[in-house]
């Protein structure tokens, strides 16, 4: 779901499933991988929106913490390209662009 998510692959999204089997096989929309990056992380980062409505239709979490701190927002943020259609989303969505980017 990482990679689907990272190249804005909607059509594979919406593919696979909206929970993970396993929490340790990246599969559902909420499964961290090493870095404790979220594949709503890997799409804001790669300026997808559509790939990050999907993602959150299928139940991730907009506020989810990597494991550096960062939500999707900050790397939408950081990665902005274009007109910021990701940042946009995001904050609709009910991200919160005020929260903490340090570890609880």
């Amino acid at each position: 779901m990482h990679y689907a998510a990272a190249d804005g692959d909607v059509e594979a999204l919406r593919c696979l499933p909206t929970r993970s089997a396993s929490p340790t096989r990246g599969a559902g929309p909420e499964d961290a991988d090493a870095a404790g990056w979220t594949p709503p992380h890997s799409a804001s980062q790669a300026q997808a929106p559509s790939a990050t409505e999907v993602l959150l239709a299928a139940g991730a979490s907009v506020d989810a913490v990597d494991g550096h701190g960062k939500r999707p927002w900050w790397r939408a943020v950081f990665c902005l390209q274009g007109g910021g259609a990701a940042i946009r989303l995001l904050l609709e969505a009910g991200a919160d662009p005020t929260a903490s980017m340090l570890m609880a």
